[in-house]
């Protein structure tokens, strides 16, 4: 018995698969003044900081303020399930200001 617990811990172990998070932003319509953001294509943004100088962000995916919700369940939610159907982990996490359409 002895042998058989040194031979399954010398056993290597197989490693898990690559965790990955995807980040995916939504750019509401801007409500009020000149928007300090922008998008500059589908994966990129482009925000003027705190010092009033000009930052570009990328993403995984970026949605302009014409995205449906259907849009975004489609492009960012819907691969996500078939990894969940095959008893992987998956978790989607929507976050913004309340009624903001998260």
């Amino acid at each position: 018995m002895l042998s058989q617990q040194k031979a399954s811990l010398a056993e290597p172990r197989r490693a898990s698969p690559p965790a990955h998070v995807r980040v995916c932003v939504r750019l509401r319509p801007c409500s009020q003044g000149d928007p300090c953001i922008r998008g500059l294509d589908s994966r990129s943004l482009e925000i003027i900081n705190w010092r009033n100088k000009m930052e570009t962000i990328q993403f995984d995916t970026f949605y302009g303020d014409q995205a449906t919700q259907n849009d975004i369940y489609t492009g960012s939610v819907r691969p996500v399930l078939c990894h969940l159907l095959e008893g992987q982990n998956a978790s989607v996490l929507a976050y913004g200001r309340t009624g903001a359409g998260e």
